[in-house]
């Protein structure tokens, strides 16, 4: 979908769709930080979820062209 297309739907649409995106920048963030303590996160996991933030954060500046509030 590209930008013109998003912002052509209902603003509860876009604001679901960007606050499920926020949401997972922020769980991602989140389990991060968790594992910086805990040493039972493979380190290919949090690459694994720095990709997931790299993602969800293109999409959400392709589709709104805002960066994300996280």
């Amino acid at each position: 979908m590209d930008s013109a297309t998003f912002l052509r739907l209902p603003s509860s649409i876009q604001r679901l769709i960007t606050d499920g995106l926020d949401a997972e920048i922020s769980a991602a963030f989140e389990r991060i930080g968790q594992a910086k303590t805990d040493r039972r996160i493979e380190p290919a996991e949090v690459r694994f979820l720095e990709g997931d933030i790299v993602r969800a954060s293109a999409l959400r500046q392709r589709l709104t062209g805002e960066a994300a509030t996280s």
